[in-house]
């Protein structure tokens, strides 16, 4: 779960097949920008200035060989003008990831998967087959965005309760879809909110509805819950209370000044102009502070999460968390190492993996799942620029482009298998709930953990033995996107891994992916 966005692609954008520098300090400004299918086209890059949004269309025009078509920059959901300027003083801190996209003459959607979750698409088959710019998708089903701001969206039963009293709502003019378990809120280019789907999942938000109207900034959601920050920094909630659907206690501390949400499963956390946090929902998930109340009152620029903890970054890198102990809530084991000098944290389900400004990686949580790196202490305590994980593993990305992996051996955590053809040029690394696909220079990906989940890719080595530009997947399998638009799948049949039924369609002209827990869906340019 988390911020409003979900542009057609993985749940967190890839780099490139260019090895991308180390992120700068999360104190310092920089920014990136990646196309729709996860290439890195520019940076990471220190923001020593304000910089041109016009500048930066330009050189990712560039980087992305468009020819003649259009290319437009997008930050979260909002699309960018050219008389704008990014970063200086008064800008952000941190990293800004902006997605490049390519207007094309049309775009078609091309599902596969399970049934379920969003795999097939027949009923709404007519109105995405023209006209679709992007794909949002919760962890069950997906919502297409059209050229005028329409939505279309498909998946389980649930998620489609109540469309039908609002489907003139969503006929124009909708921005971008933030989506629960089984519930979407459509946030309007007007700042008013639209929801449907399972009303316990927040599917309705009547009980708000005026103050959902109009001048809405951003949506976020737990499983079961919503919460919307209006542009004066309010805080609106509905949805299921125990999982934060219901901010009343605190209602005075978010009446204004918020300005980023993260969540777990169950609980949400806001972060506010002064640096305080503010949490609510579950306590066993993270609504609880506790003794951690005292170091979140001020001077925090950041938030993480696992599905039942949180961790604050602070000024100078110090990292602060709370929640379940086993989840990465407590890290007083290594409380000395995160003080300071900390430059990101990644996380799978249990276990927190932080960065430090020397490369070295330093973890807590559940220790057979990755909490623990001792048995490769040494690789880790320097040269990292980035971490990927499975819901049981993690794995580290060195600077010559080795990685080097901890955690359940079954779910990706021992690489041994493949460990020479990870000891060079790989340049980013995607993640299944028990697998690991690494994608090198040249466009070959090596693959490893469990077959089940995507870790044997024998019957289409042939296919990722060069090209492919991006990794994508669902819990159990992955999307390969080569260069010229073909999709190879592979790992469990019937939740992405088979995509015989669509193959001609994938063959050519895929220009983004998107999945939920057990489907994809491709964004496909239409043949004039």
């Amino acid at each position: 779960q988390g911020r409003l966005g979900g542009l057609c692609g993985p749940p967190a954008p890839l780099p490139a097949p260019t090895r991308p520098p180390p992120a700068p300090p999360a104190t310092m400004a920089s920014i990136a920008v990646l196309s729709l299918a996860g290439r890195r086209l520019l940076g990471p890059e220190p923001l020593s200035g304000p910089v041109p949004v016009a500048e930066l269309r330009q050189r990712a025009r560039v980087a992305a060989g468009c020819g003649r078509r259009e290319l437009r920059l997008v930050l979260g959901s909002e699309e960018l003008e050219d008389g704008q300027l990014l970063g200086g003083e008064e800008g952000p801190a941190g990293l800004l990831e902006l997605t490049a996209v390519l207007v094309s003459r049309s775009c078609r959607v091309v599902t596969w998967g399970s049934r379920n979750f969003g795999g097939c698409s027949d009923a709404v088959a007519e109105q995405l087959s023209s006209g679709v710019v992007s794909v949002f998708r919760s962890d069950n089903a997906f919502a297409a965005l059209k050229d005028r701001g329409a939505v279309v969206s498909w998946g389980p039963p649930e998620c489609q309760i109540g469309i039908d009293a609002v489907v003139e709502q969503l006929g124009s003019g909708v921005a971008a879809v933030c989506c629960s378990d089984f519930a979407f809120a459509a946030l309007k280019e007007s700042g008013a909110v639209v929801t449907w789907g399972d009303a316990a999942c927040g599917g309705d938000s009547s009980a708000v509805a005026e103050r959902l109207s109009h001048g809405v900034a951003e949506v976020y959601a737990t499983e079961r819950a919503f919460a919307a920050v209006g542009r004066g920094g309010t805080v609106i909630t509905w949805g299921n209370a125990a999982y934060g659907g219901d901010g009343g206690s605190i209602r005075e501390q978010l009446s204004s000044g918020v300005t980023t949400i993260s969540s777990t499963a169950r609980a949400f956390a806001a972060l506010k102009e002064s640096g305080a946090v503010v949490c609510w929902g579950d306590r066993v998930y993270g609504a609880d502070v506790g003794i951690a109340a005292k170091n979140v009152g001020s001077g925090v620029c950041r938030l993480y999460h696992t599905s039942r903890a949180f961790a604050a970054a602070k000024e100078r890198g110090a990292i602060v968390t709370w929640g379940q102990a086993d989840c990465g809530g407590v890290s007083r084991a290594v409380s000395d190492q995160l003080s300071h000098g900390i430059t990101a944290v990644y996380s799978n389900s249990r276990c927190f993996a932080a960065l430090t400004e020397a490369g070295a990686v330093i973890t807590w949580g559940t220790p057979l799942l990755g909490g623990d790196c001792s048995a490769v202490a040494a690789e880790l305590s320097h040269g990292v620029v980035a971490v990927f994980s499975t819901a049981q593993a993690f794995a580290a990305l060195k600077d010559a482009g080795a990685v080097v992996t901890w955690g359940a051996a079954a779910g990706g955590g021992d690489c041994c298998r493949v460990a020479d053809r990870l000891a060079a040029d790989v340049t980013t690394v995607c993640g299944t709930a028990a697998a690991f696909a690494a994608l090198k220079t040249g466009g070959e990906v090596v693959a490893w953990g469990n077959e089940d989940c995507g870790g044997d890719t024998r019957h289409v080595a042939a296919e990722l033995s060069g090209g492919v530009a991006s990794l994508h997947c669902t819990t159990t399998a992955f999307a390969a996107l080569k260069d010229m638009g073909a999709v190879v799948t592979w790992g469990f049949r019937s939740d992405g891994g088979n995509s015989d039924a669509v193959r001609a369609q994938l063959a050519v002209g895929v220009v983004g992916l998107s999945s939920t827990r057990y489907a994809f869906a491709a964004l496909r340019e239409v043949e004039s």
